[in-house]
């Protein structure tokens, strides 16, 4: 799940305006997956949905914790075939873990399914797609009671969700890599934010309203403290 693919390389991206709004391949570090998963509630009965999955890297991840559903969402084929291929090697060496399923669509079209969710991206594209999930994000909410946690990982378009009525924040913090990944991303630390709305919200911590200090307009963001 490692490397880098630039958006001309992605095949598969539709019209011209997904890929203008497309952001290159680049895997997320595990460790900090692990870290906000593991701070989140209860899982089980939680589907994960990764929005723009690429590889699936936070796919493999998320099979570690006992979510009820994982679903990664993938607008190039190819990246979506060698996510799925990666998750049949996990369902053949880790049986017991939660199925996971990778689907070829555009994010601004994807349905979230029912129940409560794990909502999750990587920076993986740009304002237009972004505000796009947002809105799909609150017409769920308001059509079924549930809770929806939205896991965003270098949120450079933050604000979207920030706006979002029914959207809360739970969780900021610029988090570390584990010594072992050092060396394997650009940083040596990334952001990350969550929200929650629903039925069955917890607390929130201190550091939640840190606001938001764009680095690069497309690709990179900084939590500064409120």
């Amino acid at each position: 799940t490692s490397g880098f693919v630039s958006v001309g390389d992605l095949a598969g991206l539709g019209d011209e305006t997904a890929r203008a709004d497309a952001a290159p391949y680049g895997g997320s570090q595990p460790s900090i997956v692990r870290s906000v998963l593991a701070a989140l509630p209860p899982l089980d009965s939680f589907t994960f949905v990764d929005i723009g999955c690429g590889k699936g890297r936070p796919l493999l991840v998320a099979s570690e914790f006992p979510f009820r559903d994982i679903v990664g969402v993938e607008l190039s084929a190819p990246l979506a075939q060698t996510a799925q291929r990666h998750a049949d090697v996990i369902a053949e060496r880790f049986p017991q873990r939660p199925p996971i399923r990778v689907v070829v669509e555009d994010a601004r079209r994807f349905v979230v399914p029912a129940g409560n969710l794990v909502l999750f991206l990587y920076n993986p594209f740009g304002d237009e797609a972004v505000s796009g999930v947002a809105e799909s994000v609150e017409a769920a909410l308001a059509q079924q009671q549930r809770t929806v946690f939205v896991v965003y990982y270098n949120p450079v378009f933050g604000h979207r969700f920030d706006a979002c009525s029914q959207l809360h924040r739970h969780f900021a913090a610029t988090l570390p890599y584990a010594a072992e990944e050092l060396g394997y991303g650009p940083d040596a630390e990334d952001p990350v934010v969550v929200w929650q709305a629903g039925v069955a919200l917890v607390p929130g911590s201190d550091a939640a309203d840190a606001r938001f200090e764009i680095v690069d307009p497309r690709y990179r963001v900084r939590l500064v403290p409120a």
